[in-house]
């Protein structure tokens, strides 16, 4: 995914569904095979627990279908 062509619309999507563009680039790194899980940044330790409770991964750090769709839907 390119986040250059990333539009308003998906933009919107991002927004309405209470998600951000952190969200999305943290589940791509996922999909790419990186463990945010060992991160100690407090900052990252919360986003990967906000797209755990947003239910976009497992407790495992899984990509989950809800976060499939997402990242597909942003494609």
């Amino acid at each position: 995914m390119n986040l250059n062509n990333l539009t308003f619309s998906h933009f919107e999507f991002l927004h309405n569904g209470g998600y951000n563009l952190d969200h999305v680039y943290l589940l791509i790194q996922i999909e790419h095979g990186l463990d945010i899980s060992q991160n100690e940044n407090p900052k990252m330790k919360a986003l990967h627990q906000g797209i755990y409770r947003k239910g976009l991964i497992t407790e495992n750090g899984t990509i989950t279908l809800r976060g499939k769709e997402l990242l597909k839907y942003v494609e």
